[in-house]
């Protein structure tokens, strides 16, 4: 396998940024300036802008750091645990904006920050498991067993992802279902 060279890596990198900087301010030109403000919720309702993204990336970092994480348990080799702590680690930023925009939204849609609704109670608890997560990893050091007993719990964090989105259809709570093309 041939080596990249440093020169062509931080290109790579420069222009990434660039990119991901340019798509950023057309998204927040597009939020801002082009969408229209919805009659009822006002300019709250942009928040789903932030909000859904951002739960949807919590489940590709979640789902990756599982993935991950059970093939760390099947074999062993550090690049597996690296990627499921990585992944993590952007899953739970997700989940923290997450658990940040939907209050902000709930406030004026149900006139509280938070209810126990079953979506907004499974996500806590998503969130609750990878930060276990991420804590274990961070105190365990080098440690073998440590890093293992991570990915199980990584593993088991996973399982709560099918739960939290099929939660508004199941438990019917104040969270609004999602529209699909049917409805």
């Amino acid at each position: 396998m041939q080596r990249v060279s440093s020169k062509n890596t931080t290109l790579w990198w420069y222009s990434a940024i660039v990119a991901c900087t340019l798509l950023i301010l057309a998204d927040l030109y597009a939020i801002f300036a082009y969408a229209p403000v919805e009659a009822q919720m006002g300019i709250v309702q942009k928040i789903f802008y932030f909000h859904v993204p951002s739960a949807y990336a919590m489940y590709v970092g979640f789902l990756v750091c599982g993935v991950c994480s059970a093939i760390y348990l099947i074999k062993p080799q550090p690049r597996w645990n690296r990627l499921a702590l990585a992944a993590g680690e952007v899953g739970l930023i997700f989940c923290l904006i997450v658990l940040t925009t939907g209050p902000l939204w709930a406030r004026k849609a149900w006139g509280v920050y938070w209810t126990w609704d079953p979506r907004l109670t499974t996500t806590l608890l998503a969130g609750m498991i990878f930060s276990a997560y991420w804590i274990l990893r961070g105190l365990s050091g080098a440690g073998e067993v440590e890093h293992r007993f991570a990915a199980a719990l990584a593993v088991l964090g996973v399982l709560d992802l099918p739960i939290i989105h099929y939660s508004v259809q199941k438990w019917r709570g104040t969270h609004p279902a999602v529209i699909t093309g049917k409805g």
